[in-house]
């Protein structure tokens, strides 16, 4: 498994298209690995059906939703990713440092 730097934040979903990716928002990382177990299986369990989930996972706080705005298809999933143990509060305040971020989910939130 591919070690994330410390101050590793992310964005795995769609951008504008269908199609999800793990996009390194602050330092840029290889994405293979991440990509695979972010659309695997073990994520998915982990989102709630309706609204957001925080969850740890391998070393990072993941906030997610099982929806996106680009893509119906079932398994889709929007997911902000922080390097480290962090509450629900951090993670927003944090998604605020990524305006195009934190506008996906709030148009998620409004939608779903």
């Amino acid at each position: 498994m591919e070690e994330l730097p410390d101050n590793f934040v992310g964005y795995f979903g769609t951008w504008g298209e269908p199609g999800h990716h793990l996009h390194p928002l602050s330092v840029w990382v290889t994405s293979s690995f991440w990509s695979a177990e972010l659309d695997g299986e073990e994520i998915d369990s982990m989102l709630v059906p309706k609204g957001f989930s925080v969850f740890e996972y391998k070393g990072v706080t993941i906030l997610g939703i099982p929806h996106s705005l680009d893509d119906k298809r079932p398994g889709s999933k929007s997911l902000f990713i922080v390097k480290g143990k962090h509450d629900a509060e951090y993670m927003v305040e944090k998604m605020k440092e990524y305006p195009e971020i934190y506008d996906i989910f709030k148009k998620l939130a409004e939608k779903y």
